[in-house]
């Protein structure tokens, strides 16, 4: 069987979670500024690249654990 990069359903995939962490990082931000009143330069200097990197490694850490969960008939 021929191994697939791009099945139906993945450009929807993508936008969907690429939307949902965009509006977590912008929400942190905005929260971070007017709530609890913290300073421009470590929201962006140290918050938001944290946060990206959390998003980032915890997508890859659920792409590998569900690698064994999909059925045996989807390519890898």
């Amino acid at each position: 069987m021929k191994t697939r990069w791009f099945v139906r359903g993945d450009v929807d995939g993508f936008f969907g979670l690429f939307l949902d962490n965009l509006l977590q990082l912008m929400v942190i931000a905005v929260l971070c500024r007017t709530v609890c009143g913290f300073p421009a330069e470590l929201i962006h200097g140290r918050i938001l690249p944290g946060a990206a990197l959390s998003v980032l490694v915890g997508n890859l850490f659920l792409r590998v654990a569900g690698a064994p969960t999909r059925p045996p008939d989807r390519p890898r």
